[in-house]
């Protein structure tokens, strides 16, 4: 009898408000916050340099230039 695979769905909820974080990217730290912004769907964005993204994932492709991960290359502070 084969055994079946079960694949588990990981909850990627947004770090509260308030939460710090920081990616390195070519030797140099970048660092954004969670805000709350009535703009997204959850309430809450990503404040990077002046600006207000919708995921962790769009945050980290501004700051790195190619498409990536946000959940990777984020860490809290």
């Amino acid at each position: 009898m084969e055994k079946k695979r079960i694949r588990r769905r990981i909850a990627h909820d947004m770090p509260p408000s308030g939460t710090r974080l920081k990616g390195r990217y070519k030797g140099r730290d970048e660092y954004a916050k969670v805000v709350e912004h009535a703009g997204t769907k959850s309430g809450i964005g990503i404040h990077y340099r002046g600006k207000i993204y919708s995921s962790m994932s769009a945050a980290a492709r501004e700051a790195t230039g190619q498409s990536i991960n946000g959940w990777i290359f984020w860490r809290v502070v």
